[in-house]
């Protein structure tokens, strides 16, 4: 398996885990392949990690990685929109799959969020 559908599959199964806690929760990795898309929060205002170009088209490391994952998925990749405070609450709230940023490790964070080692 490779590296980008591991990385899927964990950030869906954060989603999964969730689910446990809050009524309205992304979709499933069954539920992303059988729609054929999925849904990627990401902070655009976040350059180099995120923007938009001159012609309002989205760039940036993070757009590059939630790309990968859709197309190792073999998915549409719809990318919405957030801001840094408003990652975990798009997520909660099922308008997103996953979000791709960089996140600070607090103390409160591993009790709910399961994070991946950093990777080259």
């Amino acid at each position: 398996m490779t590296f980008l559908k591991t990385f899927a599959r964990a950030s869906c199964a954060v989603a999964a885990v969730l689910a446990l806690s809050v009524p309205t929760m992304a979709g499933t990795l069954d539920d992303i392949i059988a729609r054929g898309k999925i849904q990627v929060a990401i902070d655009m205002g976040s350059p180099p990690y995120a923007s938009t170009d001159a012609q309002g088209a989205p760039q940036g490391s993070d757009v590059e990685t939630a790309q990968k994952i859709a197309a190792d998925l073999g998915v549409e990749l719809e990318i919405v929109p957030t801001t840094g405070p408003g990652r975990i609450p798009v997520l909660l709230s099922g308008q997103a799959d996953l979000v791709v940023a960089t996140f600070r490790i607090t103390a409160e964070r591993p009790n709910r969020w399961l994070f991946r080692a950093p990777t080259a």
